[in-house]
């Protein structure tokens, strides 16, 4: 059972989630620095995120635009990376390079092109991660799995572009094991696009887990987790 976060100690909640990645990876047999933490910031108060971001938080993930932009100037974020993991429209997509550092939430050719579009010649391209809808859940966005690899080789051609991995959203459901074969399911495409795409990626990093299941997809292989009620408690 996911433990109750103390709504006032932002900092306890913080570490309590970093020993659950702990214990989580080292029963994996994996190394614990090996997952990055985006902490959740959808609604949380501006006091909140300030909180976590003293204590050591270093990843923080929006699932809103606007509220990104409303949110981000009265934060220092000097070191910290900004993740987009909610959807992405193509009309809001100009403004993502002002605002982020990497997108989780690429799931079709239409916004791959715009966001490649939008980003400027100069500097680094923009890592992204390609959404996959692993659940069959129709309230969720992604692509099919089947269609993970041709858009995979479509991000590979913009130029502005870094396909750094695959995401998914694990299903709202207290099964288990369906959750984890969700999650087991993009491991398995990652595999299979790295070993077409050899020697172009070398990796794909995977984004998978939230408050509820992120122990279970660490299992898994995700090497970034998407934090927020743990740490924050519930939204406002």
């Amino acid at each position: 059972m996911t433990p109750h976060p103390d709504q006032n100690n932002i900092a306890e909640n913080l570490a309590s989630v970093r020993d659950r990645i702990s214990r989580a990876a080292t029963q994996a047999g994996r190394d614990p620095d090996d997952i990055i933490l985006v902490g959740v910031t959808k609604r949380q108060p501006i006091e909140k995120v300030r909180a976590a971001l003293g204590a050591g938080l270093k990843d923080i993930g929006e699932n809103r635009l606007q509220e990104a932009r409303d949110k981000f100037p009265q934060l220092d974020l000097s070191g910290i990376r900004r993740h987009l993991i909610g959807h992405l429209q193509t009309n809001k997509a100009k403004y993502v390079p002002q605002l982020f550092d990497t997108v989780h939430s690429i799931d079709s050719e239409r916004i791959t092109k715009t966001l490649n579009d939008r980003l400027g010649p100069e500097g680094d391209p923009l890592p992204v991660f390609i959404q996959v809808n692993t659940s069959g859940e129709e309230s969720k966005f992604g692509i099919k799995p089947e269609a993970a690899m041709d858009l995979t080789g479509y991000c590979l051609e913009q130029p502005r572009l870094s396909v750094q991995g695959l995401m998914t959203i694990g299903p709202l459901t207290s099964d288990k094991q369906r959750i984890i074969q969700s999650f087991r399911l993009l491991r398995k495409l990652a595999d299979q696009i790295q070993t077409v795409f050899v020697p172009v990626i070398r990796k794909l990093d995977l984004s998978m887990g939230m408050t509820d299941d992120f122990e279970w997809a660490i299992g898994e292989g995700a090497t970034h987790v998407r934090v927020g009620r743990a740490i924050f408690g519930e939204r406002e």
